[in-house]
């Protein structure tokens, strides 16, 4: 900060910190001790991802299976026939102007909607 010049420790060439280093390291390389503990670290945590993984898949294994019997249930319902409510031709004598009073015997009769006209009752629900 205040210089070079007031630096109390001498200079050090830069070949004798590199070489300095390189032993450092060959010597980390070379530690028993150092590459045991190493090896065992690394087996500790590939377990604790391979668990990690593990407890992942099953958790995607059974919201994959709650889509699939939700995704079955609409597909059902979609193609499943539903009753609706027939109109039928007035009998001769009804009409407008003819106040003839009609009994209620709603007929129901089966008919069969193409998948988008049931998805649009089902946007309507």
């Amino acid at each position: 900060q205040r210089g070079w010049d007031q630096c109390p420790a001498p200079s050090v060439p830069a070949g004798e910190i590199e070489r300095f280093v390189v032993d450092q390291v060959q010597q980390i390389g070379t530690d028993p001790k150092l590459i045991t503990e190493t090896i065992r670290q690394v087996r500790l945590q590939s377990e604790v991802g391979i668990q990690n993984l593990t407890e992942e898949r099953t958790s995607l294994q059974q919201q994959l299976r709650t889509h699939h019997a939700d995704l079955q249930a609409t597909a059902s319902f979609i193609s499943a026939p539903i009753n609706v409510p027939s109109c039928s031709p007035l009998p001769p004598g009804e009409g407008p102007g003819v106040r003839a009073e009609r009994p209620n015997n709603s007929r129901s009769r089966t008919i069969s909607l193409t998948a988008t006209q049931r998805v649009s009752q089902l946007a309507d629900l």
